[in-house]
């Protein structure tokens, strides 16, 4: 009977360039979640800087900005 568990694939060794984008999305994921959390707008121009399709203060700044002004009737009060 086959199993309908969700488990984790081992994979072995990454490659170094590869782990280190696996740990920048990881790292922007936690960071999200904590800016939500928090409702901080400081916290989520963090995460995006994190991203490495952002990497940039100026332009994860205005991502942010733009996003909560877009989606302030269901986003709320960010700080």
């Amino acid at each position: 009977m086959e199993s309908r568990q969700v488990r984790p694939l081992l994979i072995g060794t990454v490659p170094e360039h590869q782990e280190l984008l696996i740990r920048a999305v990881k790292r922007y994921e936690r960071l999200t979640v904590e800016a939500i959390h928090q409702r901080s707008r400081a916290l989520a121009v963090q995460a995006l800087m994190a991203h490495p399709l952002v990497l940039s203060y100026s332009r994860a700044a205005a991502l942010v900005d733009e996003y909560l002004m877009a989606h302030r009737e269901f986003g709320g009060e960010w700080h």
